[in-house]
């Protein structure tokens, strides 16, 4: 078979595949984190951080909340909430914090979230 083949008198040179790589070790960057998950009938609040340096106890300063929304039997609506200045306008009454926050839950998710973020930020994670 040729390796090369001339088109309008230029010529060209067969390309390989490239080769698939099953046998090569997988090498992934791992990260650990530590969480804490307040659930109810309603909803639940799973907020994760990540360890910096693990070693040293060290983690990243924000923290991310996955929020589930359980109202609806068999259509669970799920987010991700990461945005620490807003959860802190939630827990200071910001109008514009709650406004958000309302799209999302009612009255009693509202004092359950709040309830959640508090003890967040009594234990140094927010």
């Amino acid at each position: 078979m040729e390796d090369r083949i001339q088109i309008n008198g230029v010529w060209y040179k067969r390309e390989e595949e490239a080769p698939v790589f099953e046998s090569a070790p997988v090498v992934l960057d791992v990260t650990n984190y530590i969480g804490k998950v307040a659930e109810s009938g309603l909803y639940c609040f799973k907020a994760e951080k990540m360890y910096k340096d693990e070693i040293n106890g060290e983690l990243y300063s924000g923290v991310d909340i996955e929020f589930t929304d359980k109202r609806k039997l068999g259509e669970w609506i799920e987010d991700l909430w990461d945005n620490d200045t807003w959860m802190r306008g939630v827990l200071n009454d910001d109008p514009d914090a709650l406004k958000e926050l309302r799209k999302s839950v009612c009255e009693r998710g509202e004092l359950e979230f709040k309830a959640f973020l508090k003890t967040l930020v009594n234990e140094g994670w927010l």
